[in-house]
């Protein structure tokens, strides 16, 4: 395989065994990773894994190379994180068409991911199960601050996610928009947006920041201290009650408070006032 990709112009790596090319992708990020089945064995899926368990390699394509495998092998193989699996002994011109499929379709989702974090969006992708399917370099930076070793705390963003996705597709009114990873003051917030064309969950992670959300909620949409504080939790999913808690008032102050930003916004509900909210403090300043 060396040969026929030299022959076509590309810039290769090789690594000898798994140990060697993890220590690879830790000096550089390839734009492609082609695991050799016959030499990495089925530590081939692990290393897969592996690598998809890295924020940098996210979105680098892994190709599986090896003799005709088994339907529960190849699957095991997707499952791992692979994105695709060529048959050996493979054609030299069908191996470099299927690469530059693969790198191609690769750099385009790339570029859009850099385009968003030029303007410095902290978003995220995710299946209907919560995994992760690409995020921006900002996000990463803001779940590792909150959950040191991702790899580690994976399972926790998942759950995370997955109990958003599952609540907002759950046949309620309003359906909540926010799900909050912390205690109640800090943290994480991560604001479900909406579908992507391939029907995924397209996310916004934010730190919980009370004070400075709340004060560009009284700036932007004209509210008083005490009703962004109101619609700042209303946001996050809180109910009334739980309003009344956070914030130790009245439970009856609480409702009169919300009468007064539906009345102040135009809207009339609480599904509205919190996708106002949030696109208020979301817009660039």
């Amino acid at each position: 395989m060396t040969p026929a990709l030299l022959g076509a112009g590309y810039e290769i790596s090789v690594a000898g065994d798994a140990q060697e090319a993890l220590l690879l992708v830790d000096r550089f990020i390839p734009d492609l990773i082609l695991l050799d089945m016959p030499t990495v064995g089925v530590d081939g899926y692990k290393l897969c894994a592996e690598f998809k368990g890295r924020a940098p390699l996210i979105e680098v394509p892994v190709i599986f190379a090896a003799p005709p495998m088994s339907s529960a092998d190849v699957v095991e193989g997707f499952r791992s994180g692979a994105a695709d699996y060529i048959t050996l002994p493979l054609a030299p011109a069908e191996l470099i068409a299927r690469v530059a499929v693969h790198l191609t379709a690769s750099r385009t989702a790339r570029v859009a991911r850099y385009a968003l974090e030029a303007v410095g969006s902290r978003l995220i992708a995710a299946d209907a199960q919560g995994q992760i399917i690409w995020a921006t370099a900002p996000a990463y930076a803001l779940l590792e601050e909150w959950l040191p070793s991702l790899h580690v705390n994976k399972q926790r963003m998942t759950d995370a996610l997955h109990k958003l996705i599952s609540r907002r597709e759950a046949p309620c009114d309003p359906p909540p928009s926010t799900v909050q990873l912390g205690v109640t003051a800090c943290g994480i917030v991560i604001s479900l947006i909406g579908r992507t064309p391939a029907q995924d969950y397209l996310l916004r992670l934010s730190e919980a920041a009370p004070e400075k959300e709340q004060e560009m909620l009284v700036q932007r949409l004209g509210l008083t201290r005490r009703e962004a504080e109101v619609l700042f939790w209303v946001a996050r999913g809180k109910s009334n009650p739980d309003i009344r808690d956070i914030l130790c008032i009245a439970l009856r102050t609480v409702n009169k408070h919300l009468e007064q930003i539906f009345i102040k916004l135009g809207i009339e509900n609480r599904a509205a006032a919190a996708a106002l909210a949030i696109r208020a403090v979301d817009r660039v300043s």
